[in-house]
């Protein structure tokens, strides 16, 4: 069995670079199986998982190195179930420590098991971070941002169709410069050739052969964390008079601009409609003219939501309790939320840390 750890910071497009490797790997008769992580509950993940037949599992209420039995009992459920011959594990993005506390003792616990770590970065918010040098999140998350970089041994330069050549270049050089003895992928997790490379890069044998764990300090770790509000709830929209998605676009972009008004970085929205159909949006989004498509004239319509962003959990939570309220006025629509949290992540408490 080989197991292929995702690990990168929210919105750097894992779900997507796992979604389309799956699809590959299932084309040519390689069963695979997903195992999605979430600081909360209610994950946009697995459900959407769970849409596309994929079989999965998943990992709530903390990171896989403070859940790590809950991981290794989810392993142990694809061994004894589904047996598939390649699981891939996304870690939750606000995570880091991978190799000390995950995959080092995955590697240690569990025999015949090839474990592997890839750390994804959207070569937007990178060039922005990197190259423009803007200060959009506090030093402690950029911390866990850079950490994230430094124990890769492959980094994925992700969503380089969203980036001209200009920035590819910048990007390409600061890279090059600052981790010269990385592998380096330029992907576009919607190309069948570009994931196809990347499984090949993680396929190769000797390639992690010995990696290295970091240095943590674990106090800035966990005050990046706490610096993150993450937000989940389900909203049942209704709208006998007009189209309920509409409605569900209408509240995203609401949102969105409530959260710009208020000078907030977003980290990751994730938004699943009806159980099946992904939308996201991060801070480098320049529109959101395209969200779900409102050909189908739906009365009803349902939303998970998934939010994190840089502030307080109770100011993002009034935002989004205010975005409803203003949808409610604007389309004439009910919106009814249900199983609500808001909340911030933990100290960070691995079970197992190997040197």
């Amino acid at each position: 069995m080989k197991i292929h750890l995702l690990s990168g910071f929210l919105g750097s497009g894992k779900t997507t670079a796992i979604q389309q490797a799956c699809k590959q790997l299932q084309e040519k008769d390689i069963s695979v199986g997903v195992i999605s992580n979430d600081q909360g509950i209610q994950l946009v993940d697995s459900n959407f998982f769970n849409s596309l037949s994929i079989p999965n599992r998943k990992i709530i209420n903390g990171c896989f190195c403070c859940n790590y039995h809950d991981l290794n009992s989810s392993i142990t459920s694809f061994e004894t179930s589904e047996q598939p011959e390649t699981i891939f594990a996304e870690a939750v993005g606000s995570c880091t420590d991978i190799v000390a506390t995950v995959l080092k003792p995955l590697r240690s616990n569990k025999e015949n098991v090839d474990v592997t770590l890839s750390t994804f970065v959207d070569v937007r918010l990178f060039h922005l971070l990197f190259i423009q040098k803007l200060p959009l999140f506090d030093a402690s998350v950029k911390y866990i941002y850079n950490k994230q970089l430094e124990e890769a041994l492959v980094i994925v330069i992700n969503k380089v169709d969203l980036a001209d050549a200009k920035m590819l270049q910048s990007v390409s050089q600061y890279v090059k410069d600052h981790y010269p003895n990385k592998t380096i992928l330029y992907q576009n997790s919607f190309s069948e050739a570009s994931v196809q490379e990347w499984l090949n890069v993680i396929n190769t044998k000797g390639l992690y052969d010995a990696p290295v764990s970091t240095d943590i300090d674990y106090d800035i770790y966990g005050e990046g964390e706490s610096k993150l509000a993450w937000l989940d709830t389900d909203l049942e929209f209704s709208a006998p008079a007009f189209n309920a998605i509409h409605c569900v676009n209408v509240f995203i972009k609401t949102l969105r601009r409530l959260i710009e008004e208020n000078h907030l970085t977003i980290g990751h929205l994730k938004l699943l409609l009806n159980g099946k159909n992904k939308y996201s949006l991060t801070s480098v989004h320049t529109e959101t003219e395209h969200l779900f498509d409102e050909s189908a004239a739906n009365k009803d319509a349902s939303l998970l939501v998934n939010a994190r962003v840089q502030t307080e959990p109770a100011i993002l939570k009034h935002l989004l309790w205010k975005a409803v309220r203003n949808t409610e006025v604007l389309c004439k629509c009910s919106i009814r939320m249900e199983n609500t949290a808001s909340f911030k992540p933990g100290y960070p408490k691995p079970v197992y840390r190997m040197k």
